[in-house]
Parts: structure tokens; sequence; C-alpha cells
């Protein structure tokens, strides 16, 4: 399961540098790790070329990413990642994938979310009041 940690962690310690974390934002994330992972392993089974499976998904995400609106340079490693496990481990990498960002960034999500930052400055506003 560890497998999917590297372009996620790289994700999450980009998210945590940031103030705010919408659940919109999450959530295309999440789906666009996901969807990579998926479409990386899907192409390489249809492709036994390494390097026109990867002259070709560099392009595509790119593409994706446009089409979503959204920049995450971790996605680019999924297509090399796969070219580095072992053949047995790449069926499960976007269930990992899944698993790995849905958790992660979702305790980051409901941390900005719930923040106690935030929570003590609106009770010290209301005592104040």
């Amino acid at each position: 399961m560890m497998i999917a940690i590297p372009p996620v962690l790289v994700l999450l310690l980009e998210v945590i540098q940031k103030e705010h974390y919408p659940v919109n934002v999450f959530l295309k994330q999440v789906i666009i790790l996901t969807g990579i992972a998926y479409l990386s392993m899907g192409v390489h089974q249809l492709i036994s070329n390494d390097v026109i499976y990867i002259s070709m998904m560099m392009p595509l995400i790119l593409i994706i990413l446009k089409m979503f609106r959204i920049q995450l340079p971790a996605v680019y490693a999924f297509p090399l990642l796969i070219l580095v496990i072992p053949t047995p481990m790449t069926q499960q990498l976007g269930l990992y994938t899944l698993f790995a960002s849905g958790f992660s960034l979702g305790c980051v999500y409901i941390l900005k979310k719930y923040s106690l930052k935030e929570r003590l400055i609106h009770i010290v506003k209301r005592v104040i009041n």
C-alpha cells in the first residue's frame, strides 16, 4: 500500500502550507490523483514499449490537468512509478492512491476546516463582546 505514498506525500506537503483548503479542491485532487493512477495502469497494460508509454502519458496528463484547471505536479510521477514497481503491485495502484489521498488529504481538510486557532479566536471574540 506504500506505493501510492510518494505522489500523495508531495501533494500533502503542498496542501499543508495553504491557509485555506476548500472541499471542492480536496475532492478534485483526490479524483484526479486516483483517475490518473488508473489511467497510467490501463495505458501501461495496453502499451508494452516504455518510451512510447511515457511519451504518450506526459502530454495526456497535461491535457487532463488543463481540462480540470488545476495544477498537480505530483501526478506526473504515476507513469514513472508504474515502471519501477513490481508488476503485481501495479494492479492496486489506483485503489491505494484513492485510500492514501482520501485519508491524508481528508485529514488536512478536517484540520483546516475545524482549526483550533480559528475556534480560539471565535471564543475570545465572544468573551470580549
